[in-house]
């Protein structure tokens, strides 16, 4: 850290994530195991995510079959808007933490 970005890590009041000790080449093993629960974590808020959404869009389907052509279209492509709002909005959190 200190040879690419001029300081010591050791000094910096951040959370360390490097699962190996750069002076030596050991392994962090508190820091492995915290990554493997932060993103378990993660993977289960999203399952929880996916699993209510597919829910709520084989609901709606049931529900939208009762309705005009017309409003079929306007709520599929309301449901189209919605998902591609949250794929947007996830690829520029992704691009602002990389």
């Amino acid at each position: 850290m200190m040879l690419r970005y001029n300081f010591v890590i050791r000094d910096q009041p951040i959370m360390p994530f490097m699962p190996y000790d750069p002076t030596d080449e050991s392994v962090r093993w508190l820091n492995v195991l915290y990554t493997i629960v932060m993103t378990s974590v993660m993977a289960f808020q999203y399952s929880v995510m996916l699993y209510c959404g597919c829910n709520m869009f084989f609901k709606m389907e049931e529900k939208i079959s009762n309705f005009s052509v017309t409003l079929k279209h306007h709520h599929r492509q309301l449901f189209k808007t919605l998902v591609l709002q949250v794929e947007k909005r996830d690829s520029q959190l992704t691009k602002m933490i990389l």
